[in-house]
């Protein structure tokens, strides 16, 4: 009998070792919770967030903390009319669900309520009102929007300019600065109380109908694009716009300046809103959710402005004046409503002011 080559020995080993494992294979059941938990190991957090402007900021943040810390985290951009349920359903369901997301302030409540937060969350950027004006036809800014347009109805408006002042009155957001520290709400049964029978809330109304009368503008047409558009155009002399649109201001001779007030005596009170990181209160990883939510905070948010056009909440991160100025505007600012009701409040503010606006609209002289 001829001797058997070592290379054959080789070759037959190999073999037996391949139909062993493919037995074992056999043999082990299918274990869909097994296959989930092998998946997920390959990351140390899930993250999910809204807004697709955000994806830079938070790949380049992801990439940053692995190399810092050695965790992964996975990054997933979703697009939802419904984000609260969303993240509660995948929550509750046998499948991936963030251990931490980003969302807005107005559903902290509701989130902390479905149990898919802690109670606080932490926040990293805020969007506020501010005013801007073209420098090269208003020498200063304005003391306030009733010496603005008493100056324009004496003194008519510069060559090329059509308007005083505009905002996007049909949102609710630039509306609430003129009532903002005079309207209280109560959510207690579903329903919120608007201080109509105050004296403050009566000038501020009178107020209001008066710049109907005065601005022209068309609350079913306009929009935050048009009024910046008019803006950078220089038709409009001034304007109420969002600290997150101060990156596409193109106007050379444009000026920031925190809000004028109303009139003597009656301020202007900017509102505000944050975006916020969630822990939900779900995850395994609730270590780890936090101190990446930390290290977007207090590390990555020097690079928020430039990346995203969104303000950081981080005192010292604004890396412009123009930033610098947004965030003393936001110290300023009244936050808007953050119940679960607050939905019947909008619903009934933006109802007031725009029954407030269609009366000063028919006052127009034709």
């Amino acid at each position: 009998m001829l001797p058997i080559k070592g290379s054959a020995v080789r070759s037959a080993v190999l073999i037996v070792v391949f139909f062993c494992a493919m037995l074992a294979a056999a043999q082990t059941p299918y274990d869909p919770n097994r296959i989930r938990e092998e998946k997920e190991a390959k990351y140390d957090l899930v993250f999910w967030y809204e807004e697709a402007d955000m994806t830079v900021f938070f790949q380049e943040a992801a990439a940053e903390y692995e190399a810092l810390t050695g965790k992964r985290v996975k990054l997933c951009e979703k697009e939802s009319t419904s984000f609260p349920e969303d993240i509660y359903d995948a929550s509750i369901a046998d499948g991936e669900f963030p251990d931490l997301y980003l969302s807005g302030s107005e559903i902290s409540e509701k989130a902390y309520l479905y149990g898919i937060s802690e109670k606080e969350s932490i926040p990293l950027y805020f969007e506020t009102v501010v005013f801007v004006y073209h420098g090269k036809q208003l020498a200063q800014k304005p003391e306030s929007l009733d010496e603005l347009l008493q100056d324009t109805v004496e003194n008519g408006l510069p060559e090329g300019v059509s308007t005083a002042l505009e905002w996007n009155v049909a949102d609710g957001f630039y509306d609430y600065p003129f009532f903002a520290d005079v309207i209280t709400y109560d959510f207690s049964a579903e329903e919120s109380a608007l201080a109509k029978d105050s004296e403050s809330y009566r000038q501020r109304a009178a107020f209001f109908e008066a710049l109907a009368a005065a601005t022209r503008l068309d609350e079913q047409t306009v929009t935050d694009e048009g009024v910046l558009q008019d803006f950078n155009e220089g038709s409009c002399l001034c304007a109420l716009i969002s600290s997150d649109d101060l990156a596409d201001v193109t106007a050379e001779d444009c000026m920031l300046t925190e809000l004028p007030d109303l009139a003597p005596g009656i301020p202007l009170r900017s509102c505000s809103r944050q975006g916020r990181l969630y822990l939900n209160d779900f995850s395994r990883n609730k270590d780890t959710a936090r101190d990446f939510a930390n290290y977007l905070v207090e590390q990555k948010s020097d690079d928020l402005e430039e990346l995203t056009g969104h303000q950081p909440v981080k005192e010292d991160a604004a890396r412009s004046t123009q930033g610098e100025l947004a965030y003393r505007q936001y110290q300023d600012s009244i936050l808007v409503p953050e119940s679960i009701h607050s939905g019947s409040f909008w619903a009934k503010f933006e109802g007031e002011v725009y029954n407030l606006w269609h009366a000063g609209v028919t006052s127009r002289e034709p």
